[in-house]
């Protein structure tokens, strides 16, 4: 069952006896470069919706993602999850611990009625020799390894920061002017002829973690912002495998 519907105006009763609930509310107002007015702005407060159905519905389990500057609302709506009888978690995630070549950052909320909830042990590190969760982890993923290329180009040899707009990959160290940046911080400018690469919307998505070729609808625009807005389908599939106790390969993501 599909409904397009106002989140905050369609009675969550038409869902009662659900099993879970995946929220993913609006970032601008959380962001580092967005508004910074949280709860107040424009679709900040929509942040809250996800609480009110998790109330009504009382479903087995929740899995919540903003940016982290919305984490300390998650630990609100998580003291209220275990007033409800829930085992809750929530924190920072790393996209790139998870085996995506991105360094996204993401606010977590995980809580279950059916079992104890904890984050997802991570698959990847940024020196897996030194990392405290001990042996057997990969190193990050890099945008070549992602993308196929050998020997990697400069710009290409580390993960990518957060996907957003029309996103370029510009040189270590180079901030260019304000102008030249998405709203969350991507680079977005061009120093030179060379300096920067234009990335494609298949580029866009394999560094998103999902299956080449994915079916984005609409113009070129539109793509790359449904590419920066979706939560990496990898992430994603550890996030769920934490909270419901299914295997990441059981689990129907997009990637």
């Amino acid at each position: 069952l599909t409904v397009q519907a106002d989140v905050a105006t369609y009675p969550p009763e038409a869902f009662t006896g659900v099993t879970g609930l995946i929220a993913s509310p609006p970032c601008p107002d959380f962001s580092t470069a967005g508004s910074g007015l949280g709860r107040a702005g424009e679709s900040g407060w929509l942040v809250d919706v996800p609480r009110r159905w998790v109330e009504t519905l009382r479903p087995e389990w929740v899995a919540c993602e903003q940016v982290p500057g919305a984490l300390p609302i998650w630990r609100e709506h998580a003291h209220a999850y275990r007033e409800l009888g829930y085992s809750t978690w929530c924190g920072i995630l790393n996209s790139a611990g998870f085996g995506v070549p991105q360094t996204r950052k993401r606010a977590i909320l995980l809580a279950s009625q059916v079992g104890q909830v904890g984050p997802p042990a991570p698959t990847h590190a940024q020196d897996p020799k030194a990392d405290l969760f001990g042996p057997g982890l990969k190193p990050w993923v890099t945008m070549a390894d992602a993308l196929g290329y050998a020997p990697a180009p400069w710009c290409l040899d580390r993960p990518a920061t957060t996907l957003c707009g029309d996103p370029r990959v510009s040189p270590p160290g180079w901030r260019g002017r304000p102008e030249d940046y998405a709203p969350d911080g991507t680079y977005m400018g061009k120093r030179s002829g060379t300096d920067a690469i234009r990335l494609t919307i298949d580029e866009a998505t394999v560094l998103q973690s999902f299956r080449p070729g994915y079916p984005w609808q609409g113009s070129r625009t539109s793509t790359f912002t449904q590419v920066g807005n979706a939560v990496p389908p990898l992430l994603a599939g550890h996030v769920l495998s934490a909270v419901t106790g299914v295997p990441l390969r059981a689990l129907a993501v997009a990637s």
